[in-house]
């Protein structure tokens, strides 16, 4: 697993003892590991912004399914949204770096 995703994991423990683990769903963890792919492989910003695209995509459906009512807030999409943010903010700091 990667090292990213296990120190997300131990955060969410520490922050809220009730937990044990962080779980997230398959377009989530295909978002995180398109990411880490792209950066490792040094592809262009381009790519990397239309990736971002998909995060912020995929978090905007994630908090619009809580703002309804149709996901309950102990449901495990919640992690999903931490750890989007995370990859959000991943692309934006690689990003400002490699211009």
């Amino acid at each position: 697993m990667d090292d990213d995703v296990v120190s997300l994991a131990g955060l969410a423990v520490l922050a809220n003892r009730d937990r044990h683990r962080l779980e997230m769903t398959q377009l989530c963890l295909s978002l995180h590991l398109t990411t880490q792919s792209q950066i490792q492989l040094r592809h262009s910003t381009a790519l990397l912004s239309r990736t971002l695209d998909y995060v912020r995509l995929a978090r905007f459906y994630f908090k619009l399914r809580l703002a309804v009512g149709i996901v309950k807030h102990d449901d495990p999409r919640e992690d999903d949204l931490i750890v989007l943010k995370f990859v959000e903010q991943k692309i934006l700091r690689y990003m400002s770096v490699g211009q």
